[in-house]
């Protein structure tokens, strides 16, 4: 009887042995590794411990150090790279928040492709810090083209030098957006927080009545004024595969605009030729702000959902609109996958 029991506890042990083994995560505490970051530093330790968003090493010295996994490049063991990806706690790979980037590096040749309701987004890497990405909508077809560089600035603060270019699409085919900015990102265990800046111009075309006597017809004219850039986002882990998404991006009025419009006095009803007035008419620009709350579900290791809505305030293709905050009429729904 002693000799069966002492049999079934042997058989339950081990049973229970190898489920711990097939839920544990990977360390190996014996053999040195050599861990390259993406700033290009080196460092050679013993890793005591590894799980999906950071790793322990420790150091000849004694020293240990905590690592988030989105600062290293390889680990090596007599010249042989391991991968650092644990099976069931993936993250997907991406800078992306819904429409800004932030300025961490991601692995070399990756890309993000995003789908949403109004249009699509594409952000590759052809190396680890630089990136170039496109930006589209299916209605009218704007294409805004961005590219950005990214440099260490600390363990978690990176810095990121690029800008942007834009293009009205065919219902404004002749407005233009172009800007140089820096972002900078700091990172926090699975937070991270982006903070973008750039001063550049847009050009607008407006008619209006060119001559000071009655005319019929109206010329066009295009108006370029200069304009600075912000951008907000931020990424908040709130359980296992849900992340609170914020995107805020804002681009400034510049002002008052005066524009010669013959001599017609415009009111909301109707527009009538007056010979005594001013062959002048000002129009504000206001500062145009977008502000995209969203959830992301990561339901894989290369793809979400982001679900949100999104408000708007501004007059950016327009002079004529007022500045009323206004929601989008759509939600914001993307299906984002990484290759």
């Amino acid at each position: 009887m002693k000799k069966g029991t002492t049999i079934c506890l042997v058989l339950l042990l081990s049973t229970v042995m190898f489920a711990a083994a097939q839920d544990a995560r990977w360390t190996d505490t014996l053999t040195t590794k050599t861990i390259e970051r993406h700033d290009g530093s080196i460092m050679r330790g013993r890793i005591t411990a590894m799980d999906a968003r950071e790793l322990t090493v420790l150091l000849s010295d004694g020293t240990r150090l905590v690592l988030p996994k989105h600062l290293i490049r390889s680990i090596t063991s007599a010249g042989e790279q391991v991968t650092a990806r644990v099976e069931g706690d993936e993250v997907v790979p991406t800078a992306m928040y819904v429409l800004t980037s932030g300025a961490m590096p991601m692995p070399k040749g990756s890309s993000t492709l995003q789908f949403n309701l109004a249009g699509m987004a594409l952000e590759a890497f052809p190396s680890e810090r630089f990136s170039v990405g496109l930006i589209s909508s299916w209605f009218s077809a704007p294409i805004v083209a961005t590219a950005m560089y990214r440099m260490p600035l600390s363990d978690n603060v990176w810095l990121g030098a690029g800008g942007f270019v834009g293009w009205g699409g065919s219902l404004a085919d002749r407005n233009f957006l172009a800007a140089p900015a820096l972002t900078l990102t700091v990172l926090s265990g699975s937070a991270s927080l982006s903070l973008t800046g750039g001063y550049g111009a847009t050009s607008l075309q407006v008619e209006a009545y060119t001559q000071p006597d009655y005319s019929a017809l109206r010329d066009t004219l295009q108006i370029t004024s200069p304009r600075a850039y912000a951008a907000l986002g931020v990424s908040l882990k709130l359980a296992r595969k849900i992340r609170l998404i914020v995107d805020a991006f804002m681009i400034s009025g510049s002002g008052s605009v005066t524009l010669p419009d013959g001599r017609w006095i415009w009111t909301n009803d109707y527009n009538y030729y007056d010979p005594s007035s001013d062959f002048t008419r000002s129009f504000q620009t206001y500062s145009n702000i977008f502000i995209i709350p969203a959830i992301r579900w990561e339901y894989g290791a290369s793809s979400y959902w982001q679900f949100g809505f999104a408000g708007y305030k501004g007059n950016l293709l327009n002079l004529e609109d007022n500045s009323n905050w206004s929601p989008l009429p759509i939600p914001v729904v993307q299906w984002v996958i990484t290759l």
